[in-house]
């Protein structure tokens, strides 16, 4: 039963559609389910209190769909809540595998060996200073740099990824990048991606550009393989999506992210879920 049940996917909106795509690319037998906080998005310029009131209901809401694995795909979550909703699965024997993608995406990092990296987010992220303080913990010899690109993800959600406003937003916040080049941009936010066409043709050629959604992925695949948690199934898993406001709207911006229209998308509600 554990096996066969799903994946649990949780963002504050759209963003989190790029992991759920790396994850379906990576593990297409997988049944998924997708959670997109719409109503309260964006994260990003909420408190740190705030944030992980939203992550627990969020993590209640893939309790109660009996989940066996959840990866939490807001970076502002993976953030400041991480560790809170843990404590809390731990406390109430909540057996529950979390990940999230921004721990998935300092390990890429530490993977490649890198000595000089610059980190891009929202501003809840890159003012918590969790990817320096986690990155500090597993590679202290490593040089970080954060910025905080507050536009960017609003320029994905539109589709403008490859529009000459991307480009203009990309100067004003990754200028200093372009003159004295990282060896490595971390994107922190999973809108990001998006934009990375943008971002190559912007950057030397030599800075590599990691992933989260598709590091998150990665890890993700290999945790289940260690734990046994693989979905023994080979045929192509089933996919559900929940919103928290207007599915009509969360469908058609979808397909910008996954590049193919969402059919049955549901509304929910989840605050006050009694965490």
């Amino acid at each position: 039963m554990i096996q066969s049940s799903a994946i649990g996917i949780f963002d504050s909106g759209l963003g989190g559609l790029t992991v759920f795509a790396a994850v379906k690319e990576r593990m297409p037998n997988e049944n998924i389910i997708y959670l997109g906080d719409t109503a309260r998005v964006p994260y990003g310029d909420k408190s740190p209190e705030t944030v992980l009131r939203f992550g627990y209901e969020n993590a209640q809401f893939m309790i109660e769909k009996n989940v066996k694995l959840i990866i939490i795909a807001c970076n502002t979550v993976s953030s400041l809540a991480i560790c809170g909703i843990r404590q809390y699965f731990t406390e109430n024997n909540i057996k529950i595998p979390i990940i999230g993608v921004l721990e998935a995406g300092v390990e890429a990092v530490v993977q490649q060996n890198i000595a000089n990296l610059a980190v891009i987010g929202t501003r809840a992220t890159i003012n918590s200073n969790a990817y320096r303080c986690e990155l500090r913990k597993k590679a202290n010899s490593i040089s970080v740099r954060t910025i905080a690109c507050p536009l960017f993800a609003l320029i994905a959600e539109e589709g403008l990824g490859n529009h000459k406003i991307a480009n203009l937003a990309i100067d004003i916040y990754l200028q200093e990048l372009r003159t004295n080049p990282p060896d490595a941009l971390l994107l922190g936010c999973t809108h990001y991606p998006l934009l990375i066409d943008a971002l190559q043709k912007y950057l030397p050629e030599n800075v590599k550009i990691i992933d989260s959604a598709h590091a998150v992925a990665n890890l993700a695949e290999k945790y289940m393989s260690e734990h046994n948690l693989n979905n023994p199934i080979t045929e192509n898993g089933k996919e559900a999506f929940y919103v928290t406001d207007s599915p009509e709207i969360f469908a058609a911006q979808a397909e910008k992210f996954l590049g193919r229209a969402l059919q049955n998308v549901q509304k929910t509600v989840i605050d006050n879920a009694g965490l």
